[in-house]
């Protein structure tokens, strides 16, 4: 008999793309599984959203790279829809 396991809830849309070393400030791009690790959440719980996508699911977290190299768990004083300012 199979267990039944249930499918973990997404709660996050990852936005993969360019980003910046908070050492450097070189800029680099940032691909959807090192995008949930330096937000510090499962990827299990995440979508990936594809170039371009408009933003839907607005009941969802969207996680972008971010141009100053800081990434606060979602929930902790950051807007649900915080959108990159890179140049």
């Amino acid at each position: 008999m199979r267990r039944y396991e249930p499918k973990p809830k997404i709660k996050y849309v990852l936005h993969p793309g360019i980003g910046a070393s908070w050492k450097s400030g070189d800029q680099y791009f940032i691909d959807a599984p090192e995008l949930a690790r330096l937000y510090g959440v499962d990827i299990n719980q995440c979508l990936v959203a594809k170039p371009g996508q408009p933003g839907r699911n607005d009941h969802l977290w969207h996680l972008y790279p971010r141009e100053d190299g800081w990434y606060p768990y979602p929930g902790t004083g950051m807007k649900k829809t915080y959108k990159p300012c890179l140049k």
